[in-house]
């Protein structure tokens, strides 16, 4: 996150934070005020996992009155930089 940052939690920038997960737990942690960024934030595993990240209220496009629920599966760091091809959608109006 930027250097201003906080978690919910009370975790700053920089620090790190373990826990010990069972099959099927989830941890989710967010920032702590709306001028405030987590990204770049690593998870490191010694199991598989799934990383879901997201924004409770985005506008898109910037500039509405009305937010956006948004979220995805991030990719492993070890896919970054590889090239995907995504299929077109059938009566899609704006395709990948």
């Amino acid at each position: 996150g930027t250097t201003g940052s906080k978690t919910t939690g009370g975790l700053l920038a920089g620090q790190t934070k373990k826990w010990k997960l069972n099959a099927g737990d989830v941890i989710c942690y967010a920032n702590d005020d709306d001028r405030q960024d987590i990204a770049g934030s690593r998870v490191v595993s010694t199991k598989p996992v799934g990383v879901i990240s997201g924004n409770q209220c985005a506008n898109i496009p910037e500039g509405i009155p009305w937010c956006d629920f948004t979220a995805e599966m991030e990719l492993p760091t070890t896919t970054w930089g590889k090239e995907y091809h995504v299929p077109a959608l059938i009566d899609r109006l704006y395709n990948p």
